[in-house]
């Protein structure tokens, strides 16, 4: 149990498969998906639960071969990659039924734009560096994907790198990581696409390439760096070596928040080999570091440790919609089993506190409108609407009080059973 008295008394859960080929993905707000392997990645299985019930299986399927999450088309359908073939499959979400399945190149990633249209960015010249680029947009078919339009573009005359890690900020917005052969040349692109009604062709645009903090002490490639969107639109750059970590307000390119894990943990290296996850709050990240975890207030700039008992931590790790944490880890004196812990965090209890004032200011008003005021029903529901969009619930989360971390320097604990 937590150290605190408000937490609940974490949850253990067992699943066949090989920790290093098992992981969570959260479809929507309401359902996740859990993806299996066996050790020798001869059979791949998929089994749908509800967001809130990781015990009850809603459906389950099973293939011959290596699957990996290939991404989500909408809040309807997502992707299944088969590594060996490089067959895209298509499922619904609702029911796990396979909508469509066509053969594809493992060097062009998808990346959906809706649940008809989808792109790619490709290097016109394989053998040349930098450019120039071409996006491809195609239409979803059954069987084959219709290639519709072709946008040749450079990311930049006077960069070198390539492009990689697409990640979509919403609204047709995305980002992509440029990566370069050394550290100088970690730029991050930021461009739109949008199919013009009228003429019906895509119209892309470039809104501006930005440049983080360069990391000049890496090792090897991998320090150009790395990009993580986060809930609210934001974009998070790091690199998982070095110090440097920085926060992006994308819409006009300019650096809101910055960072160096020394100054937070001085000497103690703590730059080095770590994973970061966002929670849904928009206020905290799960820093994965070794066999550690550890909750970062991006607010408050403060970091504290997740304390587990007799637990490594060196799996995957999973945060779900309802802020809840998933980890993998096998117990030290059962290393042949794998076992999957789900528990509460004080910033897990903050978040849905917060979920349920949003939801209780909607029913106030509403009451306020329906009997107070005698409006039609009709009418009250369009004025909330209207009103708790989808970006008034992020800012109110995000302003929302969290009483939970009056002292920052204390540990978060929790004990599997």
């Amino acid at each position: 149990m937590f150290s605190k008295n408000d937490t609940s008394k974490p949850q253990l859960l067992t699943e066949h498969g090989y920790i290093v080929f098992s992981h969570y993905v959260t479809l929507s707000k309401q359902y996740v998906l859990f993806i299996s392997c066996d050790e020798r990645r001869t059979r791949t299985k998929i089994k749908l639960f509800q967001a809130n019930d990781l015990v009850n299986c809603v459906k389950e399927q099973e293939f011959e071969g290596r699957y990996r999450f290939a991404g989500l088309v909408s809040p309807k359908f997502f992707l299944l990659d088969k590594e060996d073939s490089h067959e895209i499959l298509k499922f619904r979400i609702d029911d796990l039924e396979k909508q469509s399945s066509f053969k594809w190149s493992n060097y062009n990633y998808i990346n959906p734009i809706n649940e008809e249209y989808f792109f790619t960015i490709n290097n016109i010249n394989p053998r040349a560096i930098g450019g120039p680029f071409e996006l491809k947009f195609y239409q979803w078919e059954q069987h084959q994907p219709i290639l519709m339009q072709q946008i040749p573009f450079y990311q930049d005359p006077h960069n070198s790198g390539s492009m990689s890690s697409v990640v979509s900020l919403g609204n047709g917005r995305f980002a992509s990581h440029i990566s370069g052969h050394n550290s100088k040349e970690f730029k991050v692109l930021i461009f739109e696409c949008a199919l013009n009604p009228l003429t019906q062709k895509f119209e892309f645009q470039i809104n501006r390439i930005i440049s983080p903090d360069a990391q000049h002490l890496g090792i090897g490639s991998t320090a150009s760096g790395t990009i993580l969107a986060l809930p609210n639109g934001h974009l998070l750059t790091y690199h998982e070596y070095h110090d440097g970590l920085q926060i992006w307000d994308t819409s006009n390119g300019e650096c809101i928040k910055s960072w160096n894990w020394s100054d937070i943990r001085p000497n103690q290296n703590f730059a080095s080999f770590i994973r970061i996850t966002p929670f849904p709050d928009h206020k905290h990240l799960l820093i994965h570091k070794q066999d550690s975890l550890f909750i970062f207030n991006m607010n408050q700039l403060t970091l504290k440790q997740i304390k587990m008992n007799n637990i490594n931590c060196s799996g995957q790790h999973h945060i779900l919609p309802n802020g809840k944490l998933l980890t993998f880890h096998r117990h030290k004196e059962e290393n042949e089993l794998l076992k999957i812990s789900l528990f509460d965090i004080p910033q897990t209890l903050a978040y849905q506190r917060s979920l349920k004032a949003f939801v209780d200011t909607q029913v106030f008003m509403y009451i306020h409108l329906f009997k107070d005021l005698n409006l039609p029903k009709e009418l009250c529901l369009h004025i909330l609407r209207y009103a708790f969009t989808p970006e008034s619930q992020q800012q109110f989360i995000s302003n929302y009080p969290d009483n939970m971390e009056d002292n920052e320097n204390s540990s978060t604990r929790c004990l599997v059973m």
